[in-house]
């Protein structure tokens, strides 16, 4: 149910439905924030030689990113469709490294290729299903938006 249909509900529902997604906005945000964070870091330490200030900089810079478009997308808010090409872009290509990254690990502690399957594989796939999911939701946002301004 979309948070914009809350008032059909009963009272007591609606309540109950208003405080889950104020629990849930800042510890989803943060998950978002963390993952983003470790992928963006790992990515920049792996293959750049910026100075590490740099590289924390930009993390934090698209860890934030990432945690505002989370905290809009679980509030109902409407994104731009630049926000959210970014936004999912980040949250898919953190989320499918993460996976990619440290599941061969704990399959076969014994290869040392493993986090290569996260790196080259993963977190690219999860960039594009990710970007194009976001643009996805911002067009039937807008699209919502515009049918009911009619």
């Amino acid at each position: 149910m979309h948070y914009s249909e809350l008032w059909q509900l009963p009272i007591k529902y609606n309540i109950e439905a208003y405080a889950m997604i104020q629990i849930l906005k800042p510890m989803i945000s943060l998950l978002m924030f963390l993952t983003v964070l470790f992928f963006i870091s790992t990515i920049l330490t792996i293959t750049t030689s910026f100075p590490i200030w740099l590289s924390t900089v930009l993390s934090l810079a698209c860890a934030s990113l990432a945690a505002w478009f989370t905290w809009k997308l679980v509030s109902g808010e409407k994104a731009n469709t630049i926000a959210a090409i970014i936004g999912g872009a980040l949250i898919l290509g953190g989320l499918f490294f993460i996976i990619g990254f440290l599941v061969p690990m704990v399959i076969s502690k014994d290869t040392s290729q493993g986090p290569m399957i996260g790196i080259f594989i993963a977190a690219p796939l999860g960039l594009i299903v990710g970007a194009i999911g976001g643009y996805l939701y911002a067009s039937k946002t807008e699209n919502a938006g515009a049918a009911g301004k009619l």
